[in-house]
């Protein structure tokens, strides 16, 4: 079963985005391609996440904390939004929980960069850097010069507001594609890659109304991945389904809660069907739809979570081998934790304090304990937070490191080829990508 996913995300890059979630997809998963093959978010097997290792994911945070979509070693990630593969092999992170000053990168003068992620589009087995500009209506990519430093951006034009990416083989040809959210053209964007780090003119499929995120997976089991659609402005989700030849089936619509914001996948109840998890900004709460074969999904099941979550990630941060659900409450300036019971149900949130606005969040193991921390975007303070796992799925509380101005979204991946995953981030209010670099020994 093939995933991707989040989110974010995760997509992946190396991040793993989730073990299910293409786990997401962030995340992302599993050895198969961003599959999530037990445990969310990269983590295919146990708690390290073994899979191909997309690099992507997330940022932010300030120090306080309040308790609260493969498999690589132990260089796991997840995200909401479907981390992106791109290297297919397993790396394991050393230990490491200091990162130097932010490098940036220009996005351009009013280009509001929403969403970042990371995967090898040029095929040189270096991890490289994928933004969508939402104000300046393209996508940016930046190359890997070889030493975690990064080209200038080249551009491709995208329909009207870009606010979601996710990079992913979406044609099984080895080679990896661009996927985009246009939010006020109401359609999904795909950039297929033409061989060498270069991509053919978008081909773009009509979604609902305002569409804020994506999630890639296989969910109807035939090995071909899906895309997946949150809605905010209609107050559903939807589904297109791949049917080969670079040909997606017109979108199949699912309703959930009000404003769904953020989407991941994930296997959350063990019957090798992927799942689907949304956050609804509007609504405050979490909507699980769970798969019933066939890619057909049962009515959503809600979960209350904070003021206005803005985004969601799935990871096995407790060690149970289930997916766990990590969202974003960026108005009641926390991170919110919902515990698998084992069934595919969830506890209610465990709240963690972030700083002002957290408004993206993903999972992935930054310090190589086979363990899921969490990283987030504080959009309001301007930096990214890290609340590392104390090895129970309990966290302690935020370590925090500055970014550019108003971060919107963050991923991770080993930009630089030492065995750490470095972060990078979105900078929507500085029109620029910035990344950290792990400093460890």
């Amino acid at each position: 079963m093939k995933q991707y996913p989040v989110r974010s995300t995760i997509v992946a890059v190396v991040i793993v985005i989730v073990l299910a979630i293409s786990i997401t997809s962030i995340l992302l998963f599993g050895n198969k391609k961003n599959t999530v093959d037990t445990i969310i978010t990269n983590d295919n097997t146990t708690k390290t996440t073994t899979t191909t290792i997309p690099k992507t994911t997330t940022t932010t945070s300030s120090s306080t904390s309040t308790a609260s979509t493969l498999s690589t070693s132990t260089a796991d990630t997840t995200s909401t939004s479907l981390i992106t593969t791109s290297i297919s092999t397993t790396i394991t992170t050393s230990s490491c929980n200091k990162f130097l000053t932010e490098i940036t990168y220009s996005t351009g003068a009013g280009s509001d960069p929403y969403s970042v992620t990371a995967a090898d589009v040029d095929g040189d087995r270096k991890i490289d850097i994928i933004v969508a500009n939402k104000r300046t209506n393209n996508i940016g990519i930046f190359l890997n010069k070889g030493n975690g430093t990064f080209a200038t951006q080249v551009t491709y034009r995208t329909s009207s507001d870009p606010y979601f990416v996710v990079a992913v083989d979406l044609n099984e040809d080895n080679k990896i594609d661009i996927i985009v959210a246009n939010s006020e053209s109401n359609n999904v964007g795909i950039f297929l890659n033409t061989g060498n780090g270069t991509f053919i003119t978008q081909h773009t499929f009509p979604t609902g109304a305002i569409p804020q995120s994506l999630a890639v997976a296989d969910v109807n089991g035939d090995n071909k991945l899906d895309i997946i659609v949150a809605h905010a402005g209609s107050d559903n989700i939807g589904i297109l389904l791949n049917i080969g030849d670079d040909k997606f089936s017109a979108i199949i619509i699912y309703s959930v809660g009000s404003e769904s914001h953020s989407i991941a996948t994930a296997d959350i109840n063990g019957d090798n069907k992927t799942d689907i998890i949304v956050a609804n900004a509007d609504s405050d709460n979490i909507s699980v739809l769970v798969n019933i074969g066939n890619g057909t999904f049962a009515n959503h099941i809600i979960y209350a979570a904070g003021s206005s979550p803005y985004s969601v990630a799935v990871a096995d941060i407790d060690g149970d081998k289930k997916v766990d659900i990590i969202v974003a409450n960026s108005n009641a300036n926390n991170i919110g934790i919902f515990i698998n019971k084992g069934n595919g149900t969830f506890y209610d949130q465990i709240t963690y304090s972030t700083d002002s606005q957290p408004y993206f969040v993903i999972a992935a193991n930054m310090n190589g304990d086979d363990q899921f921390d969490i990283l987030v975007a504080n959009r309001g303070k301007s930096n990214v937070g890290i609340f590392f796992n104390r090895g129970n799925g309990t966290f302690d509380p935020q370590i925090t490191y500055p970014s550019g101005v108003a971060p919107y979204s963050i991923a991770v991946a080993d930009l630089n080829e030492n065995n750490k995953l470095d972060i990078i981030v979105g900078n929507a209010g500085s029109d620029n990508v910035g990344v950290l670099l792990a400093d460890c020994i």
